[in-house]
């Protein structure tokens, strides 16, 4: 596993030809493809396929191959890993990330194009329900974004409630707002009793208030605690945003 993992094909074929188990499996399942794999060594990688390596084996959380590849935006070994039919597009690890999933978390666009071509969905979410815009969005992941937002993904609400816009906006990335706002974007009280433009001036993020504002949101919105979007800057002594929103009450 450590010549797979370092790249050392002549070593690899050796080791086989002495009967190595090309399967074998340290005691949290890692094989020797996946270490290859993640650290983006295609020869080796072709060498073990053509050995019967097993691309489907899971790690005890539920990483294969091609996950730990995606994992690591090694875009040559998942196109190579899925041209070779041995490994199933949306395998998940544990927490129900998928190789879309782990390819947008990390700011992967090659990887993900890849992922893509061959049909990975997009939209799958994991266990508690982040998405793959939603995570990116986060992250500050702009060209992650616009590729997501242009393969037709939609801004769905996470299981507590928040979006991808709400995540953006609160975390003041501008860019990722203005490619959200290009497409339908909910801008009411979302599940989570709070909407995009209370987490902006929660946050004082002006500019992104100016989007919202620009895109229909309501400055007279209340959250669950009956505070609008003006309430919350006031008690954050976010004064520009105060008196945007007192211009447009």
């Amino acid at each position: 596993m450590r010549s797979a993992g370092n790249g050392h094909s002549d070593a690899c074929i050796l080791l086989i030809d002495e009967g190595a188990n090309v399967n074998a499996t340290k005691p949290d399942g890692a094989t020797a493809l996946m270490y290859a794999s993640q650290n983006g060594h295609v020869e080796v990688i072709e060498i073990l396929i053509k050995e019967g390596a097993k691309a489907d084996l899971k790690t005890k959380e539920g990483g294969t191959a091609l996950l730990h590849a995606a994992q690591t935006g090694q875009t040559n070994c998942c196109g190579l890993l899925l041209s070779s039919g041995n490994s199933k597009i949306d395998e998940c690890l544990k927490d129900g990330a998928n190789s879309a999933f782990l390819a947008s978390q990390n700011g992967h666009l090659e990887t993900l194009k890849i992922l893509n071509e061959f049909k990975c969905n997009l939209n799958l979410p994991r266990i508690d329900g982040t998405t793959c815009l939603w995570i990116s969005s986060q992250l500050g992941h702009d060209n992650i974004v616009q590729f997501l937002i242009s393969n037709g993904v939609q801004d769905y609400d996470k299981y507590d409630g928040g979006t991808a816009l709400f995540k953006a906006s609160q975390k003041g990335f501008e860019k990722i707002v203005e490619i959200l706002l290009q497409y339908p974007a909910n801008l009411g009280i979302l599940k989570n009793g709070e909407s995009a433009l209370h987490a902006a001036a929660l946050f004082g993020n002006l500019r992104i208030a100016k989007m919202l504002l620009a895109a229909g949101a309501d400055p007279n919105l209340q959250n669950k605690h009956s505070e609008t979007p003006l309430d919350l800057a006031i008690q954050m002594n976010y004064e520009d945003i105060v008196q945007l929103f007192k211009k447009r009450i």
